[in-house]
């Protein structure tokens, strides 16, 4: 995917909940399960922690991931 085609994604978004979920993914490299855990109320600034990111230890619930929110 190109520049152009990315902005015509977020285009095309067709609520700021799905803007936002884009973004995360592309902007963020948020995975779709790791968006689905984030709530509203747990953005703070533009940091966050994902509690059960991918499990790479090989044991069940994974381990934490931080990523930084892109600015607006």
């Amino acid at each position: 995917m190109n520049k152009q085609d990315y902005k015509e994604l977020k285009k095309s978004a067709g609520s700021t909940r799905d803007y936002l979920i884009v973004r995360l993914g592309a902007e963020c490299g948020l995975r779709f399960f790791e968006i689905n855990q984030i709530k509203p109320k747990q953005i703070k600034d533009s940091f966050q922690e994902v509690p059960a990111g991918k499990d790479t230890s090989g044991k069940l619930g994974g381990k934490t991931r931080s990523t930084f929110y892109p600015r607006a």
